[in-house]
């Protein structure tokens, strides 16, 4: 017959393996529940960038998914980051500098949550250069952006394309990091992204800028013509 310590010790021990059970389905659910409603809310937002009108009609319910997404799972990032997409939206509309400085702060949470997102990064460049604010902090970002992802398109699309509108008021060693972001851009294997940044650069007459830097062949031929 088991002693009352045993016992005590026995039904303590399957107390704790029913505790730590629960814990472990609720921590599921509200993420899985987080997630679902952070995807719904950036589907809708996935829109606004075809028809912006949408942003006033839908905004109030995509404030609300994002609401119920960032209640059950505080620490999920991609819902700072689609908060950051929707006051960004927001910003075209009106109060721009209030819904850029909100849009800001999503995104700079983001990135503390994710902090090896290149993405993160070059978007709180791409807003900072909105705002106005080409501080050490704008130049930082740029630099996290290059370091966690050289060859991401999206973050060489928005380095490239930030760095470039700002050029005169960089300082030389973030020229040369949005120069070498460019010559790999223009490198790129990935589909389309040769001729996005080609499109870029073009537009701001920068091509004589990374021209020297490419391959002598065909490729870039198109683009780098005397």
């Amino acid at each position: 017959m088991a002693m009352p310590v045993q016992l005590f010790a026995r039904y303590g021990v399957m107390v704790i393996l029913m505790g730590l059970l629960f814990s472990a389905t609720w921590n599921a659910f509200r993420i899985g529940i987080s997630e679902i409603y952070d995807a719904l809310a950036g589907v809708e937002i996935d829109h606004w960038a075809k028809a912006t009108g949408r942003v006033a009609s839908e905004g109030n319910t995509v404030e609300s998914y994002l609401s119920i997404s960032h209640q059950f799972n505080s620490g999920n990032p991609s819902t700072s980051m689609n908060l950051g997409r929707m006051y960004e939206f927001r910003a075209l509309g009106k109060s721009r500098e209030e819904n850029l400085q909100v849009a800001l702060n999503h995104y700079v949470r983001a990135s503390k949550l994710r902090p090896a997102s290149s993405v993160s990064w070059a978007i709180i460049a791409e807003v900072k250069s909105q705002l106005g604010e080409l501080d050490t902090e704008f130049e930082e970002a740029l630099a996290q952006s290059v370091r966690f992802g050289p060859w991401e398109p999206m973050a060489q699309t928005l380095i490239v394309r930030t760095g470039l509108r700002n050029w005169s008021r960089l300082t030389a060693n973030t020229r040369k990091l949005v120069r070498d972001t460019a010559i790999r851009g223009m490198l790129s294997q990935a589909p389309g992204q040769r001729s996005t940044v080609a499109r870029i650069l073009k537009t701001q007459g920068f091509l004589t800028l990374v021209c020297p830097h490419l391959p002598n062949s065909r490729q870039f031929s198109r683009y780098c013509k005397i």
